[in-house]
């Protein structure tokens, strides 16, 4: 059944279920998918789905060259993210912005206040994309027992510092002189 144009959200109908954007090239997008799913398990693999839409526009020209982008979405825990590169010989990235935030991005994104977060990133913040659609992920075992022996850690320094009656000052003091 086709979609039906939604007539307040001005982006074209195939991108208008769009809620977040990941800048991401194809090696990035691949590396995500395999951190967050299939090596660490944060995301169950049936809960990862890339959809068959696919979109690769001519957005401008810069120096005389097209600028092209690709973009294609992907559905996570039923939110849906679109991975976006620029693919040109040369590319100008204010005008990559400009159309990503014309296109693909929701127009309520810009009535958001600086600490409800913005549902766009790249691979490099991706997992604070993630929180801020509201993406539940957890810690995998790995990262569970490192944060545990980590913790422990911290408990027995703790103990140790109590026990020999150290202050605050005197910890600081010996951290910064590497006693």
């Amino acid at each position: 059944m086709p979609r039906k144009n939604n007539p307040v959200d001005p982006r074209p109908v195939e991108f208008q279920d769009i809620q977040g954007c990941c800048e991401a090239s194809s090696f990035e997008y691949h590396y995500l998918w395999r951190e967050y799913v299939r090596y660490k398990k944060y995301i169950q693999e049936s809960e990862w789905v890339q959809s068959g839409t696919c979109a690769m526009r001519e957005i401008g020209t810069h120096g005389g060259l097209p600028i092209w982008v690709l973009a294609h979405k992907v559905h996570i825990q039923g939110k849906v993210i679109a991975f976006y590169q620029a693919t040109s010989l040369g590319v100008n990235y204010d005008l990559v912005r400009e159309w990503v935030n014309q296109t693909l991005m929701p127009p309520a994104w810009k009535y958001l206040l600086p600490h409800e977060g913005t549902p766009h990133g790249d691979a490099d913040n991706f997992g604070n994309l993630l929180r801020t659609l509201g993406v539940e992920f957890q810690l995998g075992q790995d990262e569970t027992t490192r944060l545990a022996d980590v913790t422990a850690r911290l408990d027995r320094l703790r103990k140790f510092l109590s026990s020999h009656n150290y202050f605050d000052k005197e910890v600081i003091e010996n951290i910064e002189t590497g006693k």
